[in-house]
């Protein structure tokens, strides 16, 4: 799935509509368009956005489809050829290692630039306004806790939810970690069967990631107007008055996304050596499916991108699903800002000891994030009961500016997972060098 590759006709010649769509529905700005022609109607016309809501629903239903297969064969063919490798203890051990610090590094920040800017915010605001606002979402919370997932108390239940009952189950399900449990053991599985059974195997499970490799570049000619239809929807749930109420969340939101970015592509150039245009040029197909679809949608992309690069494909299959799956610091980074707000909401002021805990709290419970919010925004609770604060304001407030933000978590999700990628595989015996030719995964 080369960025120049044809996206029909392996002749060369004919289908040229299908080819002009596939660059428009991919293109930036038409995507960027397509969400704020949604926005608008979303907030001015909500008959309109009730009326493509099902339009909407049914395109993210399309997306979700492709996700678990390509998951599940990515992992397991990534696994069992980063195993075999001669790198492959080495490959495990940065991940890992990578993983954790990425937790961390994501946790510090949001609770920092949170500390420090929230006060001076919530000065600005209707404090009032606000709180009305909130004890309205949090009444809304609580009406939909039966829908919602609480998440699992003890240490034994948390394993547990990595291991499904059945496979059929964990493929149909929305959540991703028991995909990335049968991804990764079937991939430790092949690696210690026989070699001809292994190679079978392998081709197999190549088979289907292709396989649905195709149908979802079909699915993605119709993105734009499935963008356009999912914002309008969710923009007419939440409401200007909600916008207006979490502005200050979503505002240093994205000034810790726009410094965890530049760390992401600073590694990235540093690493493989090129400039940021070049990268750019490289990164840029993924880092736009991610936008404006999802982070699973991207990994294919991303993957093939990163290969451009010289890094080992058979590290990227496993790193990079790896890192969309399990290593998501937009949630930690939200659930830090979050937990400060709810304190200054409330007059709560927070000790340097109360201040560390919010840090590596959020580290440890935001980088176990399923990628749905009906599941993660509960979590905070974890966060939230032990400082004495009402867990219901915290999952309201995640669940209320969610939709509102939920586009760029997916962006930042596959940035963190291009520079995982760029820093695991930058074994200090091998040079990373730019192939503009790329090839299949």
């Amino acid at each position: 799935m080369s960025e120049h590759a044809p996206a029909a006709d392996p002749k060369g010649d004919g289908f040229q509509p299908l080819r002009f769509l596939s660059r428009m529905s991919r293109s930036p700005w038409v995507c960027l368009g397509s969400a704020a022609l949604g926005l608008t109607i979303g907030l001015n016309s909500h008959a309109v956005a009730e009326a493509l809501t099902p339009v909407g629903e049914i395109y993210m239903a399309l997306l979700s489809l492709t996700v678990a297969p390509i998951i599940f064969s990515a992992l397991a063919s990534g696994i069992s050829a980063m195993v075999s490798s001669r790198d492959g203890s080495r490959y495990i051990v940065r991940t890992i290692r990578t993983f954790i610090l990425g937790a961390f590094v994501a946790g510090f920040l949001g609770t920092f630039v949170a500390t420090v800017a929230l006060p001076s915010f919530t000065r600005l605001q209707d404090r009032e306004f606000i709180g009305t606002t909130l004890s309205k979402f949090e009444k809304a919370a609580g009406d939909g806790d039966a829908d919602a997932a609480e998440p699992n108390s003890g240490f034994w239940s948390f394993v547990g939810n990595f291991i499904p009952s059945n496979i059929v189950g964990a493929l149909a399900s929305k959540n991703v970690l028991p995909i990335v449990f049968l991804g990764t053991l079937l991939g430790l599985a092949i690696c210690h069967i026989e070699p001809d059974k292994r190679r079978f195997a392998a081709d197999l499970v190549g088979t289907i990631y292709h396989t649905f490799l195709t149908v979802l570049e079909w699915i993605l000619y119709l993105l734009p107007v499935g963008l356009c239809c999912l914002m309008a929807s969710q923009a007419a749930s939440v409401g200007a008055d909600a916008i207006k109420a979490m502005l200050a969340i979503i505002i240093l939101y994205f000034v810790c996304l726009i410094v965890l970015g530049t760390f992401y592509l600073s590694a990235i150039r540093k690493i493989t050596r090129q400039p940021l245009s070049g990268i750019w040029k490289t990164l840029k197909r993924p880092y736009t499916l991610a936008l404006v679809a999802s982070a699973e949608s991207a990994i294919p992309s991303s993957m093939e991108s990163m290969a451009n690069f010289g890094f080992p494909k058979e590290m990227l299959r496993s790193v990079i699903p790896l890192s969309v799956a399990m290593n998501r610091p937009s949630t930690v980074v939200i659930f830090a800002i979050t937990t400060i707000f709810v304190a200054n909401i409330y007059d709560v002021n927070l000790t340097l000891w109360q201040t560390l805990f919010i840090a590596m709290a959020c580290s440890v419970v935001g980088a176990f994030d399923s990628g749905e919010y009906v599941t993660m925004a509960p979590m905070i609770a974890y966060i939230l009961l032990p400082l004495g604060l009402p867990a219901a304001a915290g999952t309201a407030i995640i669940m209320t500016i969610w939709p509102l933000v939920e586009w760029f978590p997916e962006l930042q999700c596959i940035m963190a997972a291009t520079a995982n990628a760029a820093i695991v595989g930058n074994l200090a015996d091998r040079e990373v060098v730019m192939n503009p030719e790329g090839g299949d995964l």
